[in-house]
């Protein structure tokens, strides 16, 4: 999975962010593309990139869990 991370007032990524993005995902064979946004005093918010779109909201559990993370590798260590 590609993540792309954006905080505070940073503006949301434009087509050729996005674009870029799919690129990079292909050139490093990721499952998919998340998009996540975080603004002081709120919780996370995460959308998944399909296509040209904005992006399609997605619940973070789902968004790691579908790309075939366990638990263990999300927090750095990894198990077979």
């Amino acid at each position: 999975m590609l993540q792309q991370v954006k905080g505070g007032s940073a503006a949301w990524p434009s087509t050729a962010d996005r674009e870029r993005l799919r690129e990079v995902s292909r050139v490093y064979k990721a499952k998919a593309v998340l998009l996540s946004q975080w603004k002081k005093g709120s919780r996370a918010t995460f959308y998944r990139l399909i296509g040209d779109e904005r992006g399609e909201p997605i619940d973070p559990a789902e968004a790691f869990s579908s790309c075939g993370m366990s638990k263990s590798r999300r927090h750095g260590r990894i198990e077979e």
